[in-house]
């Protein structure tokens, strides 16, 4: 026998849906959730606050996975063709995209939290690239050595990694090489804070940075000249001990990801104090660094940086900002996808 499901007023069910509910409670594939809504006789009733409540939270999550979705089906910018010299003395980054740099310094050549793949994958793809990795990765010179600044997939991530040798150094947070080992590469250092290690004549030491609750570290790579690369941060305390410790000639700091277009729950906050700095927080990184010059990265590469964030190249255009009102020209410099910047001139 179906039971009454009739409801009085405001709890009333409409014609179309109450024959699909009735169905469902008779063959008895209603959840509890159901039940609690719209069977009388549990004696339970959803009160209207309750119910708006809920549809609200249910309207923004599928607003949420409709623009997450959105950002999977964009089109991708093909790679900047650029002439490139991985062949001379001089110390110089080149910008691949997102957190990836070849950094070259002393001979050496290191390679940032790599990331050639076309989607950021939790499980499912939950972002795409906007423009393919500057530098593709079989015009990359020999590797002797990767830095990983956590494990996050956009910055571990596996599908590249499996590109390298598995005699690759890998060097990566306290705590995080598991996956690594798991995948067969067989040099893998992991560094707490102010831990060093050597690759040839370039010396790199693990650093000070915050992201979330994450285990992660900042890299500085010291040969000819002194590279700090912070992976994901806010700016911290231990910036100042870098600068203090360390003459930085280049620092490689965040820039995107800081603020979301909508406000929902307070989600900025949380974002500029525990998980990415902006543009706005770059003067006092540089202080506390100390560093003549300063590249941005982690701006412009993802689709989580244009849609769901505040616009991809908009981080740039606010840092372009920043560096005029701060007087910061000289020292902030802007790098094009795929530019190669000598620090050595």
């Amino acid at each position: 026998m179906i039971p009454d499901i009739s409801l009085p007023h405001p709890f009333e069910v409409s014609p179309v849906t109450e024959p699909c509910i009735r169905e469902a409670i008779s063959r008895k594939e209603t959840s509890f959730i159901m039940e609690f809504i719209f069977k009388k006789d549990k004696g339970l009733m959803m009160p209207r606050p309750v119910k708006t409540i809920m549809s609200l939270f249910l309207g923004m999550c599928l607003t949420a996975f409709a623009v997450a979705g959105c950002s999977l089906f964009h089109s991708t910018l093909p790679a900047v063709c650029r002439d490139h010299c991985f062949t001379d003395g001089r110390s110089s980054v080149t910008w691949i995209g997102h957190a990836t740099f070849l950094v070259r310094t002393a001979g050496v050549n290191i390679l940032t939290d790599p990331m050639y793949e076309r989607y950021i994958r939790y499980g499912i793809p939950v972002a795409k690239r906007f423009r393919e990795p500057a530098l593709p990765f079989a015009d990359l010179p020999r590797i002797d050595a990767v830095v990983i600044s956590h494990e996050h997939p956009d910055h571990m991530n596996g599908r590249t990694l499996s590109l390298l040798p598995k005699s690759t150094p890998v060097i990566v947070p306290k705590g995080t090489g598991t996956p690594l080992r798991v995948m067969g590469f067989a040099d893998v250092r992991e560094l707490a804070w102010w831990e060093e290690t050597r690759i040839g004549p370039v010396a790199v030491a693990a650093a000070p940075v915050k992201h979330g609750s994450l285990q992660c570290a900042g890299f500085v790579i010291r040969g000819k000249k002194v590279i700090f690369f912070a992976g994901d941060t806010v700016v911290v305390e231990g910036f100042s001990e870098i600068g203090k410790r360390f003459p930085v000639d280049l620092a490689l700091l965040p820039i995107g990801d800081y603020r979301m277009r909508v406000n929902l729950f307070g989600l900025n906050r949380w974002l500029k104090r525990s998980q990415h700095m902006g543009p706005a927080d770059v003067p006092a990184a540089i202080e506390r660094l100390r560093c003549r010059k300063m590249i941005p990265m982690h701006w412009g590469t993802f689709s989580t940086q244009g849609i769901l964030s505040i616009g991809a190249d908009k981080p740039a255009e606010e840092l372009r900002a920043v560096a005029r009102e701060r007087g910061l020209e000289r020292r902030i410099v802007i790098l094009d996808f795929g530019e190669q910047y000598y620090l050595e001139r």
